[in-house]
């Protein structure tokens, strides 16, 4: 019993923090502290356990092989701490204090990620929001609660990621105010006759899009690829190159850029924009908070543009 009075959960958080950032700063963010309180955490840490826990390697800190052998069962035994202690009605929600990690690309944060933080401002000040850049849809994140909410068009991220369908949208152009393709409607020989500048996060040139003008015989020119949507935005608001981008990417461009929207000549499959977390947090009140916050923010940004 002596020892049970002594044991402090805010150390296996700490520790946990530790481990997954793998520095004494980043665990300080991630916790919302101060880097010399969980410098202190640290040392308290390795007295306890008798083992250095993360030691330097050049610029970083490394596990040692005892943090390593643990680092699974103390993040499961947080988590579980957690939905005890946090899980409570969704009215109780504004006195959360808590931070979530969002994986998103850059094109989604920026359309989506200032009504969520209004929305998350108004609702739950205690919540912090984090966006992580999505450059890979690796589902390990997830599965080890590094990110708490992935969002993509990755329907089918594992066997046991739940998925949710946020927005159906569609692919349009877009061009400079003023190009010679924002005064009249476009044929297939027009858009491929035009420079184009493409979205792509894995440097490809070509696409879904490059397929269905091949099935006629057509083929654009590609002078330059790009990283993301918005990236092909800000490159077609400066030249005379045409991005063919989501719509909902478009409006946001519209509305902060000089560029115009034009329809495409052809058809192609909708995008389809999906919410993804792991079960074990599907009955977690915060974060079924959380989603339901991103699914109607997406939806009234949807709304706001037809």
């Amino acid at each position: 019993m002596h020892d049970m009075q002594r044991f402090d959960f805010n150390l296996l958080v700490a520790l946990d923090a530790l481990l997954q950032e793998g520095s004494v700063r980043g665990a300080a963010e991630r916790l919302n502290l101060t880097a010399p309180a969980v410098s202190h955490a640290l040392g308290r840490l390795r007295g306890v356990m008798g083992d250095p826990i993360l030691v330097r390697a050049g610029q970083r800190l490394v596990p040692t092989p005892r943090a390593i052998a643990v680092r699974d069962r103390v993040r499961k035994f947080v988590e579980a701490g957690q939905s005890i202690l946090q899980d409570r009605p969704l009215e109780e929600v504004r006195d959360i204090s808590r931070s979530f990690t969002v994986r998103a690309n850059d094109s989604t944060i920026s359309v989506f990620g200032s009504g969520l933080a209004e929305r998350v401002q108004a609702e739950a000040p205690g919540i912090q929001i984090r966006f992580s850049g999505r450059s890979e849809e690796d589902v390990g994140p997830l599965r080890d609660g590094s990110v708490d909410l992935d969002i993509g068009v990755d329907a089918d991220m594992g066997p046991e990621i739940c998925t949710q369908l946020l927005l159906e949208d569609e692919f349009v152009s877009v061009v400079r105010s003023g190009h010679a393709m924002s005064r009249g409607p476009v044929t297939m020989q027009t858009y491929v006759a035009a420079d184009h500048v493409v979205a792509s996060r894995r440097g490809r040139p070509r696409g879904p899009i490059d397929a269905i003008l091949g099935e006629t015989g057509l083929v654009r020119r590609v002078p330059v690829i790009v990283p993301d949507a918005l990236a092909a935005i800000a490159v077609a608001a400066t030249s005379d190159y045409l991005a063919t981008v989501p719509r909902s990417v478009a409006e946001w461009g519209r509305r902060s850029m000089m560029v115009d929207i034009i329809m495409l000549p052809f058809s192609i499959s909708p995008i389809l924009m999906f919410q993804s977390r792991h079960p074990r947090l599907e009955m977690d009140s915060a974060h079924r908070w959380l989603r339901e916050c991103m699914l109607t923010t997406v939806q009234q940004a949807g709304k706001g543009r037809l």
